[in-house]
This record gives C-alpha cells, sequence and structure tokens, in this order.
C-alpha cells in the first residue's frame, strides 16, 4: 500500500495513465516515465509501477557468444564479400549497408 504525503496525488485514472506509457515503451525507466509525470516525484512515481502495477525489475547478464567453426567461416565470407565490393564499387557500396541491433524479447502481453 503507498502511504505518505503524496497520497492524494495517487488515484486510478493516475494508475492508469502511468500503464499506458508503460504499455507504450515496455524498456521504460522510472526516470525516463517522470519526464511524462512532472508532477509526481520518482520515489512515488516508483511505488505506482512496483506496488499497484506490480512490475518489477529483472537483470541481465551479458554473456560471450561462441560461435562455431561453420559460423566464424560464414563471417569471414561475408566480410571478403563486402570488401570486394567495396574496392570495386567504393563508397557506394556504404549506401546499402543496413546496421541493427539484435533483440530478444518476450512477446506475453500484459493483462
Amino acid at each position: 500500500m503507498i502511504c505518505g504525503a503524496a497520497d492524494h496525488l495517487v488515484n486510478e485514472d493516475l494508475v492508469r495513465a502511468v500503464e499506458e506509457k508503460i504499455r507504450e515503451n515496455r524498456r521504460f525507466t522510472v526516470t525516463s516515465l517522470s519526464l511524462h509525470f512532472p508532477e509526481i516525484s520518482l520515489s512515488l512515481l516508483h511505488k505506482i509501477v512496483s506496488d499497484k502495477l506490480k512490475f518489477w525489475k529483472l537483470c541481465a547478464r551479458w554473456v560471450p557468444k561462441v560461435l562455431t567453426e561453420e559460423h566464424k567461416l560464414k563471417r569471414q565470407a561475408s566480410t571478403l564479400d563486402f570488401l570486394t565490393r567495396y574496392g570495386e564499387e567504393g563508397e557506394n557500396v556504404l549506401r546499402h549497408v543496413v546496421t541493427g541491433e539484435e533483440t530478444w524479447c518476450c512477446t506475453k502481453l500484459l493483462n
């Protein structure tokens, strides 16, 4: 239960608004969430998120990725192909390079 001097700020409309912001960006931090609710202190916002909405932090650890010999050879072949194309086409080949980040996420929906 949330208790303290700022309890009068917490109502179902505010809790619902916080939940909607979380659904917009599941990778939120309480600090980033506070930008949308400047009238709420970080500690009270944290209590809304944890006590009212029942969210909790999960911690992930980076682990080394072990590549098989086949994977290493495929990467080497791709690199050599890219370098060959770069040698032939120059800077123009860079316009066709797409970079990104591989992210694993859970597809389970919130209640």
